[in-house]
């Protein structure tokens, strides 16, 4: 983001600032943070940021006129912005840095336009000076589009209707594979899907890994999983035999 666009938004939001915030956690956001179950966790953060806040950094150069973003990090995955729960955690990212307080589903739209929906939460410095993703929290890309827009995030693994329609997909196999599917509930960004089978006897492993091909490629036209994540993994797993 350019310097005059960031400081432009710097004032819009300096104009809205609660006097009462002192960069601390905000409740919802507090909560979610002392879950222990990363799964839980992450669930609960992205609720909580329909409605609170987060600090984006910003960096202060050549006196108090010229103030520029400080909000993308490399990644394993392309660029990713960050922003922080409270000023204590962005102190440790970047003691220089000043904080900006911008509304959750804001800064979803920032890390949408910056990074194409990649935000990370809270990263910490490694041990040469840079950032590791592995530090904070990523938000799902699908995450982040339903905070930008406005909306509420369905995980994957909760979607009943993802689920049924792609098991509606796995018993239409010609191969009487005994399919089972289910979406795993994980923080990674690659959305992984587990298919549970078992193979009648007298079918062979070239027509089982051509039933599974298929089916891959079935999936590939389903307009709701391509949406649930960044990134696919199917994993077959093979849990038996069966008579036909």
């Amino acid at each position: 983001m350019g310097e005059h666009n960031f400081a432009s938004l710097q004032a819009r939001l300096q104009r809205s600032v609660d006097s009462a915030d002192r960069g601390q956690v905000m409740p919802l956001t507090a909560a979610a943070l002392v879950e222990f179950d990363p799964i839980t966790r992450l669930e609960k953060l992205v609720a909580a940021l329909e409605s609170e806040r987060l600090l984006a950094p910003a960096l202060v150069e050549s006196g108090e006129e010229c103030i520029t973003a400080a909000t993308r990090i490399p990644s394993p995955y392309g660029e990713v912005t960050v922003a922080f729960t409270d000023y204590e955690a962005l102190r440790r990212w970047a003691p220089q840095a000043r904080p900006v307080p911008i509304a959750g589903r804001q800064q979803a739209l920032m890390a949408m336009a910056e990074t194409g929906g990649r935000l990370l939460i809270n990263p910490v410095p490694d041990s040469e000076g840079g950032s590791s993703e592995l530090s904070g929290i990523r938000l799902p890309r699908p995450a982040v589009q339903a905070l930008a827009h406005g909306d509420s995030w369905l995980p994957p693994w909760r979607d009943d209707d993802l689920r049924t329609e792609l098991q509606v997909k796995a018993d239409a196999l010609q191969a009487g594979l005994n399919l089972t599917v289910s979406v795993l509930a994980d923080v990674d960004p690659t959305l992984k899907v587990l298919l549970e089978f078992s193979v009648p006897y007298g079918v062979s492993g070239f027509e089982v890994k051509a039933e599974l091909a298929r089916f891959h490629q079935d999936l590939s036209q389903v307009p709701r999983l391509q949406t649930a994540g960044e990134r696919i993994e199917f994993i077959p797993l093979l849990v038996g035999t069966h008579a036909e």
